[in-house]
């Protein structure tokens, strides 16, 4: 089951009071009931302010990429070899490297979290909606903005090749050691982390002209994403029906 978040923060925001679209409106209030009986994990209760916990799984690999960058992981193209540093990329990068020891990453599977109490990652009822959290003026575009959350399950595939097997090992056992010692780094900008183990099975692939072994290790992690709905917007879709009906 995967842990839960120690961030649950109803947000009290100001509700609307001016004077909006009917289709705004009408929108606005079938977000707020259907929310009403969920708990939104937000991570400041200041809605200007966008808290940790409010990444997507993007910016998580962002965050990740510049955690094993800035503590000297990442083996840049003047550094001497060492079995401290690896070359880190995507999976099925553009350029070939004579780098040996390589760990490659990718998002294997993503959807909706499951919340059911006891559900195991992916199984379960699916948190299919966003959450409302609020809805203030637009200062920007004019009208108001609804702001909203959307839970994610994802699980990212790292692979650590080199040249030997042995060597391969090790490198998962790096990359092991340093999801363990950074948890409560990564932790801060997701509400669920979980290592969930090596995979049992053992890939061997070409790259260029080398052969690399290589072992894979899977991450869950559990993300909460914003996501922003203008009236502008609303009102955009509003003026294209109008329109479409009077042709």
């Amino acid at each position: 089951m995967a842990e839960e978040s120690d961030e649950q923060i109803i947000t009290n925001l100001p509700e609307s009071s001016e004077a909006n679209s009917p289709l705004f409106d009408h929108v606005l209030s079938k977000i707020r009931s259907q929310s009403q009986s969920q708990e939104a994990r937000y991570a400041s209760k200041q809605l200007g302010v966008l808290g940790k916990n409010f990444i997507d799984i993007d910016n998580f690999l962002d965050v990740l990429y510049s955690l094993l960058d800035s503590n000297g992981y990442i083996r840049k193209v003047d550094d001497q070899e060492s079995p401290n540093k690896f070359l880190y990329t995507e999976e099925y990068p553009d350029i070939e490297t004579n780098i040996s020891n390589t760990i490659t990453f990718e998002i294997v599977k993503r959807a909706p979290a499951s919340l059911s109490a006891g559900s195991e990652p992916f199984r379960g009822t699916k948190h299919y909606r966003p959450l409302y959290l609020g809805d203030e003026k637009d200062d920007r575009e004019g009208g108001r903005v609804i702001h909203m959350q959307q839970m994610y399950d994802n699980r990212i595939r790292f692979r650590c090749w080199s040249s030997k097997y042995e060597h391969a090992r090790r490198l998962a056992t790096l990359m092991e050691s340093i999801l363990s010692k950074y948890y409560y780094v990564l932790r801060g900008y997701a509400p669920v982390v979980i290592y969930e183990g090596r995979d049992d099975s053992r890939n061997s692939d070409s790259y260029g002209n080398h052969r690399f072994q290589g072992i894979p290790l899977e991450l869950f992690v559990r993300t909460n994403e914003r996501v922003i709905l203008r009236e502008q917007e609303i009102n955009c879709i509003e003026q294209n029906i109008s329109i479409g009906r009077s042709i």
